[in-house]
């Protein structure tokens, strides 16, 4: 069961959170979906998590790295990459550069259907490469 899974979380990353195909929501994303931290809920909440990454960044690509599969849970390790090119959390202007961040995402699955995302991400050093957050000094380079 849990390569049926892994599968599934795959799916989820190459054609939604890459190909931005939003219609995938209702076909894989059970309508008690939730996802924390942020709190997006429902299938209109898969769809608004992914657009908004889309608005926000061109060229958006995640590489998934690896997965770790366990009951109905999956653990997705991922690289984004992509150009800030529009508002992010929507009040954030473009800063026009080049960000890669890493993430963490549990996929929870209930009969075959996403009920449950937990995103972890590195969003200090995403600010500051946006210019949002200063880097050190000796950070900088």
């Amino acid at each position: 069961m849990t390569n049926v899974l892994k599968t599934l979380s795959q799916r989820v990353v190459a054609e939604l959170y890459n190909g931005g195909n939003v219609a995938l929501v209702d076909e894989l994303f059970d309508p008690r979906y939730v996802q924390k931290p942020v709190g997006y809920r429902g299938l209109e909440g898969a769809r608004r998590f992914v657009e908004e990454l889309h608005a926000a960044f061109s060229g958006l690509h995640f590489d998934l790295v690896g997965q770790i599969a366990e009951d109905d849970s999956v653990v997705n390790l991922l690289i984004m990459n992509g150009l800030h090119t529009g508002p992010l959390l929507g009040h954030i202007p473009p800063s026009g550069r080049e960000v890669v961040v890493i993430y963490a995402i549990i996929h929870r699955f209930e009969g075959g259907k996403l009920v449950e995302g937990v995103i972890v991400s590195d969003q200090l050093s995403l600010m500051q490469q946006i210019g949002v957050v200063p880097t050190p000094v000796w950070g900088a380079g």
